[in-house]
């Protein structure tokens, strides 16, 4: 699978996963988290637990692709570890709760910075945008990559801006940055793993090339593809969340959907901070984009290992109308803050069951494991920090009701 001339570059592919992880999370978890954790230090803590824990991520989905090297993502992956009846399963767990979902809850996050300038119901807004992004992935893989890098690198651009004035605005919150023995007593308690779901879910995404790596081809893209975008989207967050803490403060952003709205009018003034509002928006356009493209291949991927066969349609335009209908669903039945729970949790432990699939095959290799410490030390790693979080998000919800 490394032969062949390549569809889709390494700009392309780190556009698709940049894409795919800068979205809704990082727009919306801040508010949520400061629910439970209300001081700089553990927060900027989080974010780069996250990050890390995305790198083991990347490091083991690298190993994966060696073993299984073709689309499809976890689905492919679990054929091979698990059987194809479980592959069945998880295909449609991804495709519902790793891409309909969160194209819903983007879409959403883009009517409600969006809905002050518009007389639609959000949910109108949101429908069409998903219908619009669809339309232009059922074209040709070259607008597909098109679209994705245009709409990736505008997203760069906007982020580096926002984060330079917002530096330069300096701490108009009054927040306190140095950390503290009291900073230390909240790490690692009950609020403090609750909120590092959200985390978890903003930085899901960071495996999106390995979904399209039929149409990436080459092996070195691929891996170059997950590092730089989960070094540069670490760096990325941990810059967005200081400067909406410091340029907002705690109180203004405790509880707060549209955190970056409330960043850019502290940031920019009332009438500036509203016009990038809309620009906020506009850039959750290139993650749902991601997703559209990146969740057909999987839809599509179910479809090869129900059949047995491989398909020889490039655009999966069946799969790309299924996965907008369910989208759409999603949008008009459930509620933001459910989805997002959901999700997250859903695709932790759809991801944990893979990467413990390493281990699973390399006991099965026998004399020819060649499973390296590095590569056990970060899938034990990614799995053990991933898995601590649901645990207590589990024990939460059990203590909500007793």
């Amino acid at each position: 699978m490394t032969k062949g001339s390549t569809k889709v570059g390494l700009w392309g592919a780190i556009a698709l996963v940049v894409a795919n992880m800068i979205g809704t999370g990082i727009f919306t978890s801040l508010g949520f988290q400061l629910e439970g954790v209300t001081s700089v230090f553990p927060i900027m803590l989080l974010w780069f637990i996250g990050g890390l824990t995305a790198f083991c991520g990347a490091v083991s989905y690298r190993q994966l692709i060696r073993y299984f090297p073709d689309s499809g993502g976890e689905t492919y992956f679990v054929s091979q570890l698990y059987g194809k009846q479980a592959s069945y399963l998880t295909g449609v767990i991804t495709l519902i709760f790793g891409f309909s979902a969160p194209i819903a809850l983007s879409a959403l996050a883009f009517a409600n910075y969006l809905i002050p300038t518009t007389l639609c119901n959000a949910a109108i807004v949101a429908s069409a945008l998903v219908v619009g992004i669809s339309v232009l992935h059922s074209i040709d893989i070259r607008t597909s990559s098109r679209l994705q890098a245009i709409s990736s690198g505008f997203k760069v651009v906007v982020l580096l801006i926002f984060i330079g004035f917002g530096l330069s605005a300096g701490n108009q919150g009054a927040v306190r940055i140095q950390p503290s023995d009291r900073d230390m007593d909240a790490i690692f308690t009950v609020p403090y793993m609750l909120s590092l779901m959200y985390v978890h879910y903003a930085f899901s995404g960071w495996n999106a090339s390995v979904y399209i790596f039929r149409e990436i081809r080459q092996d070195t893209i691929l891996y170059r593809s997950l590092f730089l975008s989960v070094a540069l989207v670490t760096v990325l967050y941990m810059l967005l969340n200081f400067v909406f803490l410091t340029s907002s403060g705690i109180a203004q952003l405790k509880g707060v959907v549209e955190v970056g709205e409330v960043a850019a009018k502290n940031i920019f003034g009332s009438t500036i901070g509203r016009v990038f509002s809309v620009v906020i928006a506009l850039l959750l356009v290139s993650g749902i984009s991601a997703m559209v493209w990146a969740g057909s291949r999987v839809s599509m991927k179910v479809e090869e290992l129900f059949k047995g066969t491989i398909s020889a349609v490039d655009i999966p335009r069946k799969h790309i109308v299924i996965q907008a209908l369910v989208s759409i669903l999603f949008i008009w039945i459930v509620n933001f803050e459910t989805i997002l729970a959901l999700t997250s949790v859903v695709l932790s432990l759809c991801s944990v069951s893979v990467v413990l699939g390493l281990f699973i095959h390399d006991k099965r290799q026998g004399d020819r494991a060649n499973l390296s410490l590095f590569v056990k030390i970060c899938a034990i790693g990614y799995c053990l920090v991933i898995s601590s979080s649901n645990l207590y998000l589990f024990y939460a919800a059990v203590m909500a009701y007793v």
